[in-house]
């Protein structure tokens, strides 16, 4: 029997060690992106065709560039975007502060500095992968309304940053006062991010939001990520 398989997969794909850079001199190196032909090979097996969020370091990545082209030719995986704020152009420096920080959220940004940066990440994507761009999912998990205007006006349509039940305000942003979205009312399923709050107005917004999956374990007192484990 041929069952339909309705399984949404997403891979942020980013650098190796994007996370330990300090300073955006630093090169920030793609070599696990020629592991991820193994993983395109498992997914095809099975009949999924998955989502590569890809960050702006990836996308100069000749091994990304070889598995999405001819993965799209195939229509065997998707390219979306993903973005982390502090490692990509235009660059724009925050004001330093002191004691420790975490890495700077898109949020905290100039609402022009952020239209240029998903306007550069969407067109470099495009140019390298030859297709349109229309899927997002904002970096540390952070999406607002700025975010959602700008995303909407560069046609994107679906996006993935919602963590249902999971708060990170507690995560730190590099601004005084930054931190992170808090996802403990939103659903865990499908809704069009029209009906995303923010403190002072309504969203107004056709881009529809696909939730991460993560469910409440009630017995165990934990929620669990529907995800590889890392330990």
């Amino acid at each position: 029997m041929n069952h339909k398989r309705y399984f949404i997969i997403t891979i942020d794909t980013e650098g190796d060690n994007l996370w330990a850079v300090t300073d955006i001199r630093q090169k920030i190196t793609s070599h696990n992106a020629k592991y991820l032909f193994r993983f395109q090979e498992l997914c095809e097996k099975y009949g999924f065709v998955p989502t590569y969020l890809t960050n702006f370091e990836m996308a100069s990545s000749p091994a990304m560039i070889e598995l999405g082209r001819e993965g799209l030719k195939r229509g065997t995986l998707e390219i979306g975007a993903h973005e982390h704020a502090w490692n990509q152009p235009p660059y724009y420096p925050l004001m330093k502060r002191p004691g420790k920080r975490g890495k700077p959220y898109l949020s905290e940004y100039p609402r022009r500095i952020i239209r240029q940066k998903l306007e550069y990440l969407t067109a470099t994507l495009e140019e390298q992968f030859q297709c349109s761009i229309t899927s997002h999912r904002g970096g540390r998990w952070c999406l607002n309304g700025v975010i959602v205007d700008e995303l909407e006006r560069l046609g994107y349509e679906v996006d993935c940053t919602c963590t249902p039940g999971v708060d990170w305000s507690t995560f730190k942003g590099w601004s005084f006062g930054a931190k992170g979205v808090n996802w403990t009312e939103y659903p865990n399923d499908v809704f069009l991010l029209g009906y995303y709050h923010n403190k002072k107005k309504k969203i107004k917004s056709s881009i529809v939001e696909v939730p991460v999956s993560i469910f409440d374990m009630r017995k165990s007192g934990y929620r669990s990520w529907l995800r590889p484990s890392l330990t």
